[in-house]
């Protein structure tokens, strides 16, 4: 167990990845540590590089400006795998204690490398911050938690949660977004859907404590995102640079309580619109040298046309790839490319999506 505040360490949460997730939430010395990957000024200006300098603890002791941000090098995939496999890193979240009265906000913040959510050609972004809270009462008992959920989040009773050995709740981790609810399925918002697949065994992250770099003021990531993110793609700030969410866990539980109408009422189209999301019938691979040939078909129903087919490859745990891919009509064939020369079989994942990003659930597969 790790050094920190014993409450941290009884509740925190269990985290259900989704089958094709190909972005954990690991220690953010990741950004540091990666070769090629750098600190930098807004207009380019390289302050210091991995392997020589950077380090978290530098974002406490330099001349901070406007505009400093994280530059993530090359292909985010490699880089998200070689620290998920790596125990110095892989499967942490960041926990702090905030006192409220007589009452104390448990915080878990998770930190992932990358952000691979598009909607519309829009939305991915380097780095990505969430966090989940747990409120417990004078007595040291818990009494509600609130997950964030994009810009905004969900907040519920601890009595209506799903729990993991009881004390842990359950975070159903939506695929490419990272966005965390309270059960698993579609969840639709106001331009997409989450799709969250249950079907994972729970992970129980270490908590760490945060340094000082929680409140620098540059951003996690070079990604600049449409119109300086206000339409998504943009980096993050630090947790201690996101508002309510960090100056005032009450306040942000509280707005998110507001919320639940509208989230009761997305359920409701949710279980409405069930009858356009697609659904894949069947999915067959093989080798083809470095590629891997996929044949899939999906129910007819013109309702339930797709157009992209999200394929990840695995070996183990380790997602070796991840690509979507354009499809058209109900059955046909996809090749992805690998970039490691790996020998032997492969899972191969793939699930369909609509121009709504409503998604059928996945299917698996092995490649020889």
């Amino acid at each position: 167990m790790s050094p920190v505040d014993p409450r941290l360490e009884r509740f925190r949460p269990a985290l259900v990845y989704d089958p094709q997730e190909p972005y954990r939430s690991i220690s953010a010395a990741s950004i540091t540590d990666w070769a090629g990957n750098t600190l930098q000024r807004r207009n380019g200006t390289v302050l210091a590089r991995a392997g020589a300098a950077l380090a978290l603890e530098l974002l406490t002791r330099y001349e901070v400006r406007d505009g400093d941000r994280m530059d993530e090098a090359g292909d985010p995939l490699p880089a998200a795998r070689r620290f998920q496999a790596d125990p110095a890193y892989a499967e942490r979240v960041y926990g702090r204690v905030v006192p409220k009265g007589d009452k104390v906000w448990l915080q878990y913040w998770m930190w992932s490398y990358y952000n691979p959510k598009h909607l519309l050609g829009l939305g991915r972004h380097e780095g990505d911050w969430e966090v989940i809270q747990i409120r417990l009462s004078a007595s040291g008992e818990p009494e509600a938690a609130t997950y964030s959920q994009h810009t905004a989040g969900e907040a519920r009773d601890w009595g209506d949660l799903k729990r993991f050995q009881d004390d842990h709740p359950l975070v159903y981790i939506a695929p490419l977004s990272h966005a965390c609810y309270f059960e698993p399925g579609a969840h639709p918002y106001l331009i997409g859907v989450d799709n969250p697949d249950g079907s994972l065994p729970p992970v129980l992250p270490r908590v760490e404590a945060f340094g000082g770099w929680v409140s620098w003021t540059g951003r996690w990531g070079a990604s600049t995102g449409v119109l300086g993110g206000r339409f998504g793609g943009r980096s993050p700030a630090s947790p201690g640079r996101q508002g309510q969410k960090w100056t005032d866990p009450e306040a942000w539980h509280t707005r998110a309580r507001v919320a639940a109408p509208f989230k009761r009422g997305a359920r409701v189209i949710r279980a409405a619109g069930t009858a356009t999301y697609p659904k894949l019938l069947t999915l067959a691979a093989r080798r083809d040298g470095a590629r891997v040939v996929v044949d899939w078909t999906i129910d007819p129903a013109p309702a339930r046309r797709a157009t992209q087919l999200l394929v990840t490859v695995h070996r183990g745990e380790k997602v070796l790839l991840s690509q979507p891919v354009p499809i058209d009509g109900t059955s046909g064939t996809a090749e992805v490319g690998l970039t490691d020369d790996v020998a032997g079989e492969l899972v191969v994942r793939a699930s369909a999506y609509n121009t709504l990003r409503q998604r059928s659930d996945p299917l698996e597969t092995v490649a020889r």
